[in-house]
């Protein structure tokens, strides 16, 4: 990974992750352009359309999630972790996206403490769907590999 990689990334998932917390979307357009920018450069480098397609192998497994469990993973989440794959590869963006689970996990597991021990009475009679933003984490892990690259 290179610095260059990780400002982009960080600013990219940085104004997504705001945009996601704030209204359950991202950035749609200039995130399509990005990409294909990203397409572009990756092409002009030589690069061939088998290796793109290889990176882009976790945004492409997250949307046919997205398409079998309806609702589960936004489309927009989709498009942010192809992006991401076609600017940091296959590996870094798995390696991102399974510390970003694991960050949603954790958070998940103490929101759930937290207010289990507030409202066990009211927990049988007010189930809500909790609806968790992925940008904001991915955010998060790929602070935390940059933190682990620059060290």
């Amino acid at each position: 990974m290179k610095g260059s990689d990780l400002i982009s990334m960080l600013v990219f998932l940085g104004v997504n992750g705001v945009q996601d917390l704030r209204k359950r979307e991202i950035f749609l357009i200039p995130t399509l352009l990005y990409g294909f920018f990203l397409v572009w450069q990756f092409l002009l480098e030589g690069e061939s359309a088998g290796e793109l397609l290889v990176s882009c192998i976790p945004g492409i497994l997250l949307l046919a999630m997205s398409l079998t469990v309806e609702g589960s993973v936004g489309l927009g989440d989709v498009w942010v972790l192809l992006v991401m794959g076609i600017r940091l590869g296959l590996f870094l963006t798995l390696g991102i996206l399974w510390t970003a689970l694991l960050l949603i996990g954790c958070f998940f597991f103490l929101f759930l403490h937290v207010r289990g021990k507030d409202r066990k009475q009211d927990r049988k009679q007010n189930q809500k769907k909790i609806v968790l933003p992925l940008v904001p984490f991915l955010f998060l892990a790929m602070l935390i590999w940059g933190i682990i690259w620059i060290i």
